[in-house]
């Protein structure tokens, strides 16, 4: 089961399409700072700024806006090529249906997460590689502000939506079996719970999709109420894929 499991991270986090999409999130998140960025080049920015530009760049809802679709492409209709090529087949020779299963829970999360975070992090080591060597430097008395450590909470939150939206995908590709489904899926549900959050339920703040990356001071725990309520719908995520999928593997 570990090395089912440790095999299933190392295929979604080490796949090019974790790259590409690390990539294309990175571009999103300096697209979204370009009006920050042309206003740095005109005047001297000052110190710390480059962190600055990328935490305010992940609290936007156009970076938001991207979460459900970048994190599906890693790894979320793995499950459904298999399927379709019959290749699932020849791995249950060599591995239960328990293992498979948790092979594929396993290399979705992860790299569901990996592509977001990875996006986040080069978009922070490009802007300070650009950035400060154009920065105003501290007065005498004036003390450094860790943007880095200012991140490191939304970086977590990222990567368990990440993960979430992922295995959503992957969940609801069980029922049509279609690689389109994984894709699409996550992203329909996220803009769906975003309409009934605004439109009917305007106090029910957990039903913000958006909120469980950046929740407000209304939540419970703040930070660690979001990540709990997202790893526990993670949990039912998986749990529904392994019955679906389970009784798939059963007809090969």
């Amino acid at each position: 089961m570990k090395n089912a499991i440790l095999s299933g991270i190392r295929q979604g986090v080490l796949s090019r399409r974790c790259l590409l999409g690390a990539l294309f999130f990175a571009l999103i998140l300096l697209l979204v700072s370009v009006d920050s960025l042309l206003d740095a080049f005109q005047s001297e920015p000052a110190a710390g700024f480059h962190g600055k530009l990328i935490c305010d760049a992940i609290s936007t809802d156009a970076a938001r806006f991207f979460v459900p679709i970048l994190s599906t492409l890693p790894f979320a209709a793995r499950y459904v090529e298999e399927i379709k090529s019959k290749y699932a087949r020849s791995l249950l020779y060599r591995s239960s249906r328990a293992a498979y299963l948790a092979e594929k829970i396993a290399g979705c999360f992860a790299s569901g997460g990996l592509v977001l975070v990875l996006g986040i992090l080069l978009a922070y080591a490009l802007s300070a590689l650009i950035l400060i060597p154009m920065e105003a430097p501290l007065s005498k008395n004036a003390e450094p502000t860790n943007w880095f450590q200012t991140l490191l909470p939304s970086l977590g939150l990222y990567y368990l939506s990440g993960g979430l939206w992922a295995l959503v995908g992957m969940t609801a590709s069980t029922w049509m079996e279609s690689r389109y489904i994984a894709y699409a899926s996550p992203f329909v549900l996220y803009y769906v719970l975003i309409m009934l959050y605004e439109r009917y339920f305007p106090t029910f703040y957990v039903l913000d999709p958006r909120a469980w990356l950046l929740p407000s001071l209304r939540w419970i725990g703040e930070g660690w109420g979001a990540a709990l309520l997202v790893i526990e719908l993670s949990a039912v995520s998986a749990l529904i894929f392994c019955l679906r999928a389970g009784r798939r593997l059963m007809e090969l």
